[in-house]
């Protein structure tokens, strides 16, 4: 069964995260109190994202590795603001053109040097000990799919998101940097079945591994059950060879 780990977006546990976080934030912000002046929403859009003590650290990480990113993100939120958007369809906006940013990216998010790798595996075990703390249908929703929006996450777990967000910003601009030379397609067979005796070890039953293996599966697994799995996954990682457990995550992010 191990050796049958052959498509490795069956369990998507790396969501849309930067997505996830941006979104939430951008449309919760207090744009009604903005004044409609010329550069004044600019100025306030600037303090609102990187001075706040949770999120600003994520926002500083993102305009400084991709500028131009960040400044096109400004512009279409402050525009849509002063078009009258509501802070719903501002989330939502938030939510799609960073989903489609990390799209855009997640080869050379999965092409990062092991440094910057490793900070991602551990950034996201943290995440996913947060999330099934506090929500088994977040937690659920991150490990088969992706967080969706509208979601509420308490601080904490906003913490963790935002953490991971700016980690995977600095991951991204090492792999373009410095790619490494890991093979990000296809697993190993060797890998795959070492990532499923580690995940059998840590106690994952038949029917949620099944899953795990056929991501199309996991809906008939109940919320805690695609949780426990997606915990058992960060744990299995955590247990295999460094260079082993890159080369697994490596393949999982850049199918997800």
């Amino acid at each position: 069964m191990a050796a049958s780990v052959r498509n490795p977006s069956a369990a998507k546990i790396l969501g849309t995260l930067i997505a996830v976080i941006a979104g939430f934030f951008l449309g919760k912000l207090a744009w009604n109190s903005f004044e409609n002046r010329p550069g004044k929403l600019e100025a306030e859009f600037e303090t609102a994202v990187q001075n706040d003590p949770t999120m600003g650290p994520m926002f500083q990480a993102f305009r400084q590795y991709f500028p131009n990113d960040y400044a096109a993100l400004k512009t279409e939120m402050v525009a849509q603001h002063r078009a009258g958007a509501t802070p719903a369809s501002l989330n939502l906006l938030g939510f799609n053109r960073m989903a489609a940013f990390r799209k855009a990216h997640v080869r050379e998010l999965a092409l990062a040097p092991s440094p910057e790798l490793q900070a991602f595996q551990k950034s996201q075990a943290a995440l996913m000990n947060g999330l099934a703390a506090e929500s088994d249908k977040m937690c659920a929703q991150y490990t088969f799919s992706a967080i969706q929006p509208g979601s509420t996450p308490s601080p904490k777990v906003q913490k963790l998101l935002a953490d991971i967000g700016a980690v995977q910003f600095r991951a991204i601009a090492a792999g373009q940097k410095t790619p490494a030379k890991r093979q990000v397609d296809t697993l190993a067979p060797a890998d795959g079945e070492a990532l499923v005796t580690q995940m059998k070890r840590a106690g994952l039953g038949d029917r949620q591994l099944a899953a795990f293996l056929d991501g199309s599966a996991a809906r008939a697994l109940s919320e805690t059950d695609q949780c426990r799995t997606g915990v058992i996954l960060t744990q299995a990682l955590d247990r295999l060879p460094a260079e082993q457990a890159e080369r697994v995550l490596a393949v999982m992010t850049a199918h997800s």
